[in-house]
């Protein structure tokens, strides 16, 4: 039987990403936007690439309970069960000292990844109770080990957050009926990672460029290995992570032989100092 999927902030990134290959792997997939216009045009790119017969698009705002229960039960009324639960959607502020943020920023960031995982996390844990059971993931980032890195202090929080909220779900639901994971699936260079970069001054973007040239990726690379260990992880505390401390080492010790340029196709972006 086909597994049924859902992908929160499926609408491009990572999610989208995911979803494609999900969807070439068989499975029935749920894609999830805040906005109408941006799940439409997801469905409507999905299906040209892997089909849409086993494809829904849902517009939702993780940051309401009620849109994401409506999300659970529109899946749940089109395929039945649902299997895996991936919590992607995330945002970020731009890469300014926190003291500069404005208040929009801060609770776009926070309600997105904090209230959107434990609202997830409520709705599909209570849904894979009452089928049998199901597999819930968190995407996890920077912040998530304890990494500081100056401008994206709310990202940071909500990610360290997440991770321990992901071990208290482990603490609470033991028998493993439902069962949790994080995914931890790198540095994707997308439109949206150039979010706020024109911000930084050109020294800090050509430093990003460089290390990001070096550890970076594209969601087309990363998307078919993380959808095949998600798909085949049999663990009852699995953690996918795609950057590992070996990886890592690896592309720095060949970093002089790396010709890439994630950056190419993406207009470039205005600068100014600060």
């Amino acid at each position: 039987m086909a597994k049924t999927v859902v992908i929160t902030g499926s609408t491009r990134g990572i999610g989208l990403g995911l979803a494609r290959e999900f969807l070439k792997l068989g499975c029935n997939v749920i894609v999830c936007g805040r906005s109408q216009v941006g799940v439409n045009k997801a469905v409507e790119n999905l299906t040209q690439e892997a089909g849409g017969a086993n494809l829904l698009g849902v517009r939702c705002d993780v940051s309401s309970l009620e849109q994401v229960q409506a999300l659970w039960d529109a899946g749940a009324k089109r395929f039945g069960r649902i299997h895996i639960w991936i919590n992607n959607a995330g945002t970020t502020t731009n890469p300014l000292p926190f003291g500069q943020l404005g208040k929009d920023e801060i609770d776009a960031t926070i309600s997105t990844k904090l209230f959107g995982s434990l609202y997830s996390a409520h709705v599909a844990i209570n849904g894979m109770l009452k089928q049998g059971g199901g597999d819930i993931y968190f995407t996890e980032g920077m912040g998530g080990k304890g990494e500081i890195q100056v401008g994206v202090s709310m990202l940071g929080t909500g990610n360290a957050a997440v991770v321990y909220f992901v071990k208290a779900l482990r603490k609470e639901y033991p028998d493993g009926k439902v069962r949790f994971h994080t995914l931890r699936p790198g540095i994707n260079v997308t439109e949206h990672f150039l979010h706020g970069v024109e911000y930084l001054d050109e020294a800090r973007w050509e430093r990003s460029k460089r290390v990001i040239n070096i550890l970076g990726d594209k969601p087309e690379t990363t998307t078919p290995w993380l959808a095949e260990k998600i798909l085949n992880n049999n663990k009852k505390e699995g953690h996918i992570a795609w950057l590992t401390p070996m990886k890592i080492m690896t592309r720095f010790m060949f970093a002089s032989f790396n010709k890439r340029d994630l950056f190419a196709g993406y207009a470039r972006p205005q600068i100014t100092k600060q």
